[in-house]
């Protein structure tokens, strides 16, 4: 008697699916991490190593890999309108929070921190 090869690799490869999905979400979330670890390091080496027309210029770069909503986060937001203060680029900070109040999907820009930052570059 042969085995039935039609009912057998159901069982066996459920499994192996659901850890390959699985898997696969953990790479997403990690490869996120990652990349939100990398922005904070590249705006604080930038906020290190540049002054003035320079650091502007590095950070328009830097804000330019800002396309994907799921990375941004209230210390990246921050740190890079810190940045813009510092160098009294307010125009950018307004363009910055009007950019994260467009987005449907982004909250960041109700959050009081950055609303304090938003009213500061308004008043300037």
């Amino acid at each position: 008697m042969q085995p039935n090869w039609d009912t057998i690799p159901g069982p066996l490869c459920v499994p192996l699916v659901d850890r390959f999905i699985s898997l696969l979400k953990d790479i997403h979330v990690t490869s996120c991490a990652y990349y939100k670890e990398t922005l904070l390091n590249d705006i604080r080496r930038a906020r290190e190593k540049y002054q003035g027309d320079e650091l502007a210029k590095e950070l328009a770069r830097i804000r330019l890999r800002l396309d994907n909503t799921e990375v941004l986060t209230s210390d990246i937001i921050v740190n890079l309108l810190l940045s813009y203060r510092d160098i009294q680029d307010y125009d950018a900070m307004v363009k910055l929070v009007e950019t994260l109040e467009m987005l449907p999907t982004c909250d960041l820009a109700d959050q009081h921190n950055i609303k304090f930052h938003y009213a500061f570059a308004l008043n300037r």
